[in-house]
């Protein structure tokens, strides 16, 4: 989805990842950042395909969701 041989260029593909994190908050009530710095410069992190980013996804919204209990 993003990097060399992507689909969208920088904006379009910040615009997609904020759909998704508004998305996120307004069913889930959750508020994640999926594109922290830490995986936006991995060369195999999440946003490298579909795939990649809906279990990139799972996982932050999963992380967030035990966070909340755990409070």
């Amino acid at each position: 989805i993003f990097g060399k041989n992507s689909m969208f260029d920088s904006l379009r593909f910040l615009h997609l990842i904020s759909a998704i994190e508004e998305w996120i908050e307004d069913e889930l009530d959750l508020i994640v950042t999926l594109a922290t710095e830490d995986v936006m410069f991995d060369k195999e992190g999440p946003f490298k395909s579909v795939t990649t980013l809906a279990e990139h996804v799972v996982k932050v919204v999963t992380s967030e969701m035990e966070n909340q209990s755990d409070e």
